[in-house]
């Protein structure tokens, strides 16, 4: 999450997927929203989801190859001028990091956290929209009993760069100014992860077999992090007396 001021409105995805708990039909926007301000561990069967509701048609995202992998981006490029550069459609969700290898030298630089169920619903219903996306059992999808796994490989000889302090602003007015060093995420604390929903096809061997993770699958290109609220302080109480 590159923070510019200059944020495109991203395009809205219907959800088709019925969610008992709601009197009316879900559907999902991949703007930005306010994180909650509950410091609590989240109840994964209670946990509201973290993006704003509206309908919208599938047919407003454009799905573009990349090496094999498919990236979501808005159909609709009127709102960018000749010059400007494409960016992916990014997803905003709020949890709590379980696992963090943000730093220099990681194999890859991996964020899992806690995720609410209507957030899955909503990627799945993106993913669902993708020409490479066939329905199977053994489709990889990127969750494991209420937690998400998003990753990003670019630049691994460095700390992974887009992390930012939002524990005293809101995720609107966060701006480079607000950068912080990866390390400063770690388990327990709670965050606002950007993520893209990318999804590749299914691949088989010549005797019809399936490779690993060859029956398609998705997975979520870490953009930026956001922390929200620190589980540890590591400053004694008279120095943090003194700085306040």
């Amino acid at each position: 999450m590159a923070r510019t001021k200059n944020t495109m409105s991203q395009p809205e995805i219907v959800d088709r997927h019925e969610d008992s708990r709601s009197p009316t039909p879900r559907s999902t926007a991949v703007a930005p929203h306010n994180p909650a301000t509950d410091v609590q561990e989240p109840n994964l069967a209670t946990m509201p989801s973290t993006a704003p509701s509206a309908p919208a048609p599938t047919s407003s995202v454009k799905w573009v190859d990349n090496n094999g992998v498919k990236y979501p981006f808005p159909a609709d490029g009127g709102a960018y001028d000749g010059d400007d550069v494409f960016n992916p459609i990014q997803f905003n969700a709020t949890g709590i990091v379980s696992t963090a290898f943000l730093n220099a030298g990681a194999l890859s630089h991996t964020l899992k956290f806690t995720i609410a169920r209507e957030d899955i619903q909503r990627i799945k219903t993106l993913i669902e929209s993708s020409p490479d996306y066939r329905a199977s059992d053994q489709f990889k999808w990127p969750f494991v009993d209420g937690v998400a796994t998003t990753s990003n490989k670019d630049n691994l000889l460095s700390a992974f760069e887009h992390v930012y302090d939002g524990r005293n602003k809101t995720i609107e007015d966060i701006d480079e100014e607000d950068l912080l060093p990866a390390h400063r995420i770690r388990p327990g604390v709670k965050v606002e992860v950007e993520f893209t929903p990318t999804c590749w096809a299914p691949k088989k061997l010549k005797d019809g077999i399936h490779t690993k993770f060859g029956a398609g699958g998705c997975s979520l290109k870490l953009m930026g992090v956001v922390l929200l609220e620190d589980k540890y302080h590591f400053e004694s109480p008279r120095k943090k007396r003194k700085v306040t």
